[in-house]
């Protein structure tokens, strides 16, 4: 009997995230970046450390590193961090609302359901959503709105954070939080923030991750170079009257990419996840011309490749 061959397995993190200012320099409008910081990010690379033998590749998107790289220096303003810190009794009534209908998980989710305080407020908000918003609003107290206020941060932390070290009195605790309460979760989420790009230059230097890249501010590449590149996907696709061609801006967003991740890891990466995976015959030298040596796709991809 023959001994089988192994089976070659490449496991490749996709850690993506749009880019969630309008501009450079504007306010965060949705939280999702720093959010995800907190609960995957860190951890994950983190995980290999007991495991030198096991070698992983991430893919770091730059718009993903760039917000990451502006929180880690606290050079930020972010929507849902200053609706955090507002003290609870001073906040607004349009603030009151932003917070019971935007802080606060539906009753269902695991967030939610892993922290009895959390899913008593979610159970009011439910109870109180039909009266509309700003009723809902009203009728949580202000001692309430703080535990939102925490609760939708804290929740989000990765589950060991909340067992150990400073945010365990938060989580035992799990309501009535003061306003100085929200010092400590800001000092546990900076901790982090600052933590997480280093971890993984760290990992990629003594060998065990590789780290690859996407186009800085996630184009579709083919549809980019040229939109008519769609119908070699899908024949009748229906497409704008007028052609958009602009192969010099898919160049810049590669190169783009190329520079800020090699200023930010200490090296060039060698891959790049195009955005969608979505890759064609136009897209691949520019890849090669900004130094890359492989992309990734899929099996849809590769079928349409080897036909014909």
């Amino acid at each position: 009997m023959s001994t089988p061959e192994p089976l070659h397995i490449a496991f490749v993190w996709h850690m993506h995230q749009p880019y969630y200012r309008l501009g450079r320099g504007q306010p965060f409008t949705m939280p999702w970046a720093r959010m995800h910081a907190l609960k995957d990010y860190l951890d994950m690379v983190e995980a290999l450390k007991p495991f030198p033998s096991l070698h992983q590749t991430f893919n770091l998107v730059p718009s993903l590193v760039e917000q990451l790289g502006a929180y880690a220096q606290g050079d930020f303003t972010d929507v849902y961090w200053e609706h955090t810190l507002k003290p609870a009794e001073e906040l607004t009534p349009a603030e009151r609302v932003f917070i019971v209908e935007r802080m606060c998980e539906r009753t269902g989710h695991p967030r939610a359901r892993a922290h009895p305080r959390y899913l008593e407020l979610a159970h009011k908000r439910e109870a109180q959503a039909c009266h509309g918003w700003q009723a809902c609003a009203d009728s949580f107290t202000v001692s309430e709105l703080r535990d939102l206020q925490v609760w939708f941060n804290l929740a989000w932390f990765e589950p060991q954070a909340l067992t150990q070290g400073p945010l365990a009195g938060l989580a035992t605790r799990g309501r009535d939080f003061t306003e100085q309460d929200k010092a400590v979760l800001a000092a546990a989420q900076a901790d982090i923030l600052a933590r997480t790009l280093p971890a993984y230059r760290d990992a990629a230097a003594r060998g065990q991750v590789e780290l690859s890249t996407s186009p800085y501010f996630h184009p579709i590449l083919p549809l980019l170079v040229n939109t008519d590149s769609a119908r070699v996907a899908v024949g009748d696709a229906r497409l704008p009257p007028s052609r958009f061609a602009h192969p010099e801006d898919a160049a810049t967003q590669v190169r783009m990419a190329v520079q800020a991740h090699e200023s930010v890891f200490g090296a060039p990466p060698r891959g790049m996840w195009c955005s969608e995976q979505a890759v064609g015959e136009d897209v691949i030298p520019l890849l090669a011309e900004a130094g890359l040596q492989w992309t990734i796709s899929d099996e849809i991809v590769l079928a349409r490749s080897r036909s014909g």
